[in-house]
């Protein structure tokens, strides 16, 4: 039986959940330290329904403090589709780096966005993520076939800003995904 993460209980306030990791991490009394540690088949469920199967993960230099946590190296696989980074939480901000990820187009994750079977292109995309209590910040650099776009995107309290840097959109890359 896999292991099941239930994404409603998180998705209703992210402040909140940043919060109760620093909270979490003030409870720690001495560091500790893991070379690695491995999920592996972890079902994510949203409402009782499954929506992501056998996805696996690893995370590699592990340290945990009171007022830290590091991850050195994180791989998030699922099927053929990865993700390769690192983490910190630090003074309540979560810092995650997406150093390299490769969405291949018969992945089950265009399963999640798409009820229609359409032919998808392989996306890659690198950025870092900044989250703290009052905003989250997202800058990424996205390739899908010949196009790319390189945009960030903040989100503080209640308005929502999105800057875009130098891209390049081919229009026949998503001659697939419109029609």
């Amino acid at each position: 039986n896999n292991a099941k993460f239930n994404l409603n209980q998180y998705s209703q306030n992210e402040n909140k959940y940043i919060e109760e990791i620093v909270s979490s991490l003030s409870n720690v009394n001495r560091k500790m330290s893991f070379s690695s540690v491995e999920f592996s088949n972890i079902n994510l469920v949203d409402t009782n329904q499954v929506i992501v199967e056998d996805l696996n993960i690893v995370i590699s230099n592990l340290i945990i403090d009171s007022n830290f946590l590091n991850i050195e190296h994180l791989s998030v696989n699922l099927d053929t589709s990865y993700l390769h980074g690192s983490c910190a939480i630090l003074n309540k901000n979560l810092i995650f780096n997406i150093k390299d990820s490769k969405i291949y187009s018969n992945s089950d994750f265009f399963h999640l966005l798409s009820l229609e079977e359409r032919n998808y292109q392989n996306i890659h995309f690198s950025g870092n993520l900044l989250a703290n209590i009052d905003s989250v910040s997202f800058e990424t650099e996205i390739t899908y076939g010949a196009s790319r776009f390189h945009f960030e995107i903040i989100n503080k309290q209640h308005n929502t800003f999105i800057q875009i840097y130098e891209s390049n959109v081919k229009f026949h890359d998503f001659d697939s995904t419109i029609a």
